[in-house]
């Protein structure tokens, strides 16, 4: 496959439940987003349907340092109240 320049991509923005725009109702390169401006959540068009955004590293990597601090917070309530919380 050659490089090829891709300035079409496009952006939508809309609720959760917002019907999204689809191929049958006009052109929608493939990578084109939706931002479901509600929850946060970026769909991709593939060329067939919207699919979710994979995390990215930088997400990945904070979501790990949340998952880590709460760990230890858990730890510090265990030891200082004598109360396991599992």
């Amino acid at each position: 496959m050659a490089v090829r320049l891709e300035g079409s991509i496009q952006r939508w923005v809309g609720l959760s439940d917002d019907i999204k725009p689809t191929a049958a109702e006009r052109t929608i390169p493939a990578g084109s987003s939706f931002l479901e401006s509600d929850t946060g959540l970026i769909l991709r068009w593939t060329g067939e349907y919207w699919a979710p955004s994979p995390l990215g590293d930088d997400v990945l990597l904070l979501l790990g340092a949340i998952l880590q601090e709460l760990v230890s917070i858990r730890a510090h309530l265990e030891l200082t109240s004598g109360i396991s919380l599992d």
